[in-house]
């Protein structure tokens, strides 16, 4: 289940198709599942463009925040490099970096704008043994990246030994998220 909520976006914030992109060289269509596609373009478009009431393009990319769990978490942090003029902040609760191991190495070949804003958290109790493990292991590995290829983001990434890979986990941690 993924849910999108964009708060406001500026007017020069397109930076190419959606298809046109790559990710490690391979065409983003065929990293993340058709139905996420969708689901983030339709979101996008659906927003644009900005009513007249809108801020102002430099303050809404502040203001803008694109936040998801799971495979919704994963879809969110691609969707910060996609269009990194929109987004300036964004949350992954539980990300699935598992199902796009090329995902590692996005941050080398796109920058992201200096000062956006992650916060990401992995529960310690994902599922079964492995499962936790191979989660806690996959995120603290992106953090790695993250903070070597991306000095000018400022990434909270946190580990939650008793967190699940549920709603009631992540809704817990929503707060913490949107403050920071």
């Amino acid at each position: 289940r993924m849910s999108y909520a964009l708060i406001c976006s500026s007017a020069d914030a397109w930076i190419a198709a959606w298809n046109e992109c790559t990710i490690a060289g391979i065409p983003d269509v065929d990293v993340l599942p058709p139905h996420a596609l969708r689901r983030v373009e339709h979101q996008l478009a659906a927003s644009w463009p900005p009513g007249p009431y809108s801020l102002g393009s430099s303050a809404a990319r502040c203001a803008a925040a694109i936040l998801g769990s799971s495979l919704g978490g994963l879809t969110s942090w691609y969707a910060a490099f996609k269009y990194p003029r929109v987004f300036g902040r964004l949350g992954v609760f539980s990300p699935s970096y598992w199902i796009a191991p090329q995902a590692f190495d996005l941050p080398a070949t796109m920058k992201l704008p200096a000062n956006t804003r992650m916060y990401q958290m992995t529960g310690g109790r994902e599922g079964d043994k492995k499962d936790s493990e191979e989660t806690v292991e996959n995120s603290s590995r992106m953090e790695a990246v993250l903070r070597r290829e991306q000095p000018g983001l400022r990434l909270e990434s946190v580990v939650r030994p008793e967190g699940e890979h549920n709603e009631r986990s992540w809704r817990k941690e929503f707060p913490a998220a949107v403050q920071y």
